[in-house]
């Protein structure tokens, strides 16, 4: 099932990950330009998970790049396997086991990940991201 934001986001908050061997789900929170806080999912199904983290980004931190993995698991298809997201202050994760092909997700010196799309069934299929320049 397809997944995306109804509201421009203006800055991310905080992202809730539950794993185990593969990305579980996704939880998220932004504000909006207008400052009103904003929480979406979780994506995906909890299908087990034993491990579940929230990242709640500091006043001046911002998330700065995504790094996963995805690849088949079960007869779920290709989802998800890990990801690892790194701010201006640190990297957090992976979360997930791994395992399959690589994807980046860089953001520019000026510019921040504010928000999410997605596609997930029992476990989070696809992930992309919104980006801000300032």
């Amino acid at each position: 099932m397809p997944h995306d934001i109804k509201v421009v986001p203006h800055r991310m908050e905080s992202v809730t990950i539950s794993s185990e061997a593969v990305v579980n789900s996704l939880t998220f929170s932004y504000h909006d330009r207008n400052g009103k806080q904003r929480i979406l999912g979780p994506w995906g199904g909890p299908a087990g998970s034993s491990f579940t983290v929230s990242i709640r980004l500091g006043a001046f931190e911002h998330l700065k790049g995504v790094v996963g993995t995805y690849g088949p698991f079960d007869s779920a298809g290709n989802v998800i396997t890990s990801l690892t997201f790194t701010t201006n202050h640190r990297k957090y994760g992976p979360f997930g086991r791994g395992g399959g092909t690589e994807f980046t997700v860089p953001v520019e010196v000026h510019g921040s990940v504010v928000g999410f799309f997605g596609r997930a069934g029992t476990y989070l299929d696809a992930l992309g991201v919104y980006i801000r320049t300032y």
